[in-house]
């Protein structure tokens, strides 16, 4: 998406990207515009030819930042821009968006497999708590029941735990 609130600096930049591998632009002509544009859908990268008509551009850049993982690039420089320049700097953008995304992604992960830690353990609690098992042993068979079942540790944790908790 470019946003800039004049038609020139949308024309200079639609022109320069049309060239490259982006095609399927989208422009905004104020920070509002652009604001509602992005509810619409996940956009990968912004250019913001500032200062915009409703602010200077500073204000969106971190909203986008903070509630996308949208790439953000504010112009501030003098114009006119290169067509090389202007390539690099969205080549850049490309590559931090997908370092971005990779990270996100490895932090789904995480995340879920702390879930799983968390649920393993609970199940394990209940084991020692009902069934006065030791840590070990709850652990042990947890591990069996999963290998034995041919299921995962989590699905005999889910299971445990439907049993012993109320």
């Amino acid at each position: 998406m470019i946003v800039s609130s004049t038609s020139k600096g949308h024309e200079m930049l639609c022109g320069i990207l049309k060239t490259t591998q982006y095609s399927n632009i989208i422009t905004a002509k104020s920070a509002s515009e652009a604001k509602r544009k992005l509810i619409e859908g996940e956009i990968d990268i912004i250019i913001l030819n500032c200062p915009l008509s409703d602010e200077f551009g500073l204000e969106l850049a971190e909203a986008i930042t903070e509630e996308t993982s949208s790439a953000v690039a504010l112009i501030v420089i003098s114009k006119p821009l290169s067509k090389q320049v202007l390539h690099q700097y969205m080549k850049m953008l490309s590559d931090t968006r997908k370092r971005m995304q990779g990270l996100q992604k490895e932090n789904i992960k995480l995340k879920e497999k702390i879930e799983e830690i968390r649920l393993i353990d609970r199940a394990k609690h209940s084991l020692i708590e009902h069934l006065d098992m030791s840590e070990p042993k709850a652990h042990r068979y947890i591990e069996k029941q999963a290998m034995d079942m041919r299921i995962t540790r989590k699905e005999v944790a889910q299971g445990i735990l439907k049993i012993y908790e109320i």
